[in-house]
């Protein structure tokens, strides 16, 4: 490595320890940089309000709003009690498969039913 390099390199170094004094002594926050899976999470493909990784747990098309087609999104339908994998009439949840599969949902993301303002 030549010297000019050299030299670029501790002068970094130098002012990134600066930096890290600063932040220390006036008790700065930390700066997370968020993860590309983070960034995922609460990715909506179909738009429908339910995300990605829920319309997973619970069986229904990422990319279809309304995957049993019966006119209601999928999210609308969870939230009031009816089944998003099956058409009206006769779609509602009995009360056992409605915990069940808020319980899943939960399971998978403690915050969704907050995030979603269920």
């Amino acid at each position: 490595m030549n010297e000019y390099l050299k030299e670029k390199l501790f002068l970094g170094l130098v002012v990134a320890c600066i930096l890290l004094a600063i932040a220390m002594l006036f008790n700065l926050p930390k700066v997370s940089v968020p993860s590309k899976e983070a960034e995922t999470i609460d990715m909506d493909s179909d738009g429908d309000g339910l995300f990605d990784n829920m319309e997973e747990v619970v069986g229904t098309d990422k990319n279809d709003r309304d995957t049993d087609g019966d006119g209601y999104e999928d999210l609308a339908e969870l939230k009031n009690g009816f089944n998003p994998l099956v058409k009206t009439p006769g779609d509602k949840f009995v009360d056992s498969a409605y915990s069940e599969i808020k319980n899943r949902i939960k399971d998978a993301d403690p915050d969704f039913f907050t995030k979603v303002g269920f």
